[in-house]
């Protein structure tokens, strides 16, 4: 008998391995759907541990959910994406594969598939890291478009005028002292050595091209204000107390805080610290952090400090304190949460009328916030009342007060602190105006054969902007020979020709350079500051993509680049090569 009875329990123990396994094949397998009780496991854990988002479960559910698509199981997939929005509402991939898989050209594939885009939206803004990362990327991209554009202008209006400036040495040697200037302050930084060589240019500029170098000049103040911000981007990821600051806060992130206790004494810190303490159960102390903090960060901060306490005596279940400290933060602010926990306090205590209109007066200061709190409600302390959080604003302000700094970006522009730039612009500028006063003579450029003329050597425009040979050869028909009128006339239409081909060639390299060398100045200046934006916003979402799980929202953000990149090469040449011939002279 024994040895029957053994090899039934073999059998049975063989028969719940293979089960076992099967079940395990369920849970983890690439091909078949999650089940939904797996699903309910994890949004369980998460509203344990009082978490908003499960981004790793979340994004193992969107890799399903593109294999099924690939293999056309399109209903699965779509089952796999929204398990993943549920898991991590804050996670905007979830919601862009939503909106690509539903999107059709129906009055229901549209509906569904904008509301999921507003959904992404809304998701970008609510998670930090997406956010954060997302606006630095196109934020240095701006920067580093305009540094780039401004050196390519400078460039082009010293080239375009070179000539002239020889000519002017030619007549007075003392202009070659106009150099000294540029040589000086570039070691003061390498946006004062550029915008300092159109010093020995300045009186050829026209009226329309002085005016962008002063639009330039108050860019280049703003950039030099905003560097050591855009340093934030590069640095905020490698801040170990502010990247847990932030995911706690985020609720990604409930593991070991002891080192926020170190230096910890500033109101984030110990906010979050105190969130954490009362996340893993430890009440008292949360409440001790928290009481520390009162009365030093105004009204606001207080009504969410006297919420997260009534939350505490709440996992203390002292239900009498709650309610008092509840009390306190809506007699300091109306906070939604609040009216939230009240009527959860409520509907505990079987007073659902009560219950009700707190619920509504939550409604009525934010119908998203309360959707979002109830979509984590659960039978934990950490999900029955919610706690008050550092907003997104908030963190934005604490990651630039934290890893702010001039670095590479800064160093850029200027070696020295702001108020020492700030002069050095205005010298400049100085410079620029002394000398327009003080230079009676300079060289000029006819219009129609290119030839320079000056006062010293006697030799004047005739009328506008034409040398008298020009102007004779056009309008004075007496005045010249025939042969000589026709001479003038050939060298006239091959300079004007000469001219076109050279903007043709450098728009084909560059649009709206040829525009700039032309005399188009504000023209081609934006047009080749957004195709240089356009360039730069398509390399950094190919080559620096902040994070894998942004590796989706990067190809969008290239392909939108590379798109607007290809319209405006195309229009610009357009332009150039069938328009521009037959209007310009």
């Amino acid at each position: 008998m024994s040895i029957h009875r053994r090899n039934k329990t073999l059998l049975v123990l063989v028969l719940f391995f293979i089960v076992g396994m099967v079940s395990a094949g369920d849970l983890f397998g690439e091909d078949k759907p999650t089940n939904i009780v797996d699903i309910k496991a994890f949004s369980d854990f998460r509203k344990e541990k009082g978490l908003r988002n499960l981004e790793p479960q979340s994004i193992t559910l969107i890799s399903k959910g593109l294999v099924a698509l690939e293999n056309g199981r399109t209903e699965e997939a779509i089952a796999y994406f929204k398990a993943a929005a549920s898991l991590s509402p804050d996670l905007p991939q979830s919601y862009i594969y939503l909106a690509r898989t539903s999107f059709s050209f129906t009055t229901e594939g549209l509906t569904q598939s904008i509301g999921y885009i507003r959904d992404a939206w809304r998701a970008i803004r609510n998670n930090f890291w997406w956010s954060f990362r997302t606006s630095g990327n196109f934020l240095i991209a701006l920067y580093l478009s305009l540094y780039i554009s401004i050196i390519i202008l400078v460039i082009i209006l010293v080239a375009s005028r070179f000539n002239l400036y020889i000519h002017d040495i030619h007549e007075d040697r003392r202009r070659l002292y106009l150099l000294i200037p540029p040589v000086v302050f570039v070691f003061l930084g390498p946006i004062f050595g550029i915008l300092a060589s159109l010093l020995p240019f300045w009186l050829y500029l026209k009226k329309d091209e002085r005016y962008l170098v002063y639009a330039i000049f108050i860019v280049v103040a703003v950039m030099i204000q905003l560097a050591p911000f855009l340093s934030s981007f590069f640095n905020a990821s490698a801040n170990v107390r502010l990247r847990n600051i932030i995911n706690i806060n985020s609720g990604l992130y409930t593991g070991d805080t002891v080192y926020l206790l170190k230096g910890g004494d500033d109101y984030e810190t110990a906010f979050t610290y105190a969130l954490d303490l009362k996340r893993k159960g430890h009440y008292r102390k949360a409440i001790e952090v928290y009481q520390s903090l009162l009365g030093k960060y105004g009204r606001t901060a207080d009504a969410k400090l006297y919420n997260n306490i009534a939350n505490c005596y709440v996992g203390l279940n002292d239900n009498e304190m709650a309610l008092k400290y509840y009390t306190k933060a809506l007699q300091t602010s109306k906070l939604a949460s609040t009216y939230y926990n009240l009527s959860q306090m409520y509907r505990e205590f079987f007073d659902f009328k009560k219950g009700e209109e707190f619920y509504n007066m939550a409604l009525s200061i934010s119908p998203e916030k309360v959707r979002l709190f109830t979509g984590l409600r659960g039978t934990t302390v950490n999900s029955f009342v919610v706690d008050e959080i550092l907003s997104v604003g908030e963190l934005w302000s604490l990651a630039f007060r934290s890893t702010s700094s001039e670095g590479h970006l800064g160093k850029m522009l200027s070696f020295t602190n702001k108020k020492i730039s700030y002069l050095i612009l205005v010298l400049i500028l100085i410079a620029f105006n002394v000398y327009e006063r003080k230079a009676q003579v300079f060289a000029y450029r006819c219009v129609m054969c290119g030839a320079v003329q000056c006062g010293h050597c006697e030799r004047k425009l005739a009328r506008g902007d034409m040398c008298h040979l020009c102007y004779s050869a056009l309008t004075d028909i007496t005045s010249l020979r025939v042969k000589e009128r026709i001479a003038r006339t050939v060298q006239i239409h091959r300079y004007r020709e000469d001219r076109i081909q050279m903007v043709k060639l450098l728009s084909l390299i560059l649009p709206g350079s040829g525009h700039l060398f032309y005399g188009w100045t504000i023209q081609g200046f934006l047009i080749m500051f957004f195709f240089v934006f356009l360039l730069i916003v398509a390399f950094i979402w190919t080559y620096f993509i902040p994070s894998v799980a942004m590796s989706d929202a990067a190809r969008v953000f290239r392909w939108v680049s590379l798109s607007g990149l290809i319209l405006l090469y195309t229009i610009t040449l357009f332009n150039v090569f069938r328009k521009v011939p037959r209007r310009w002279r």
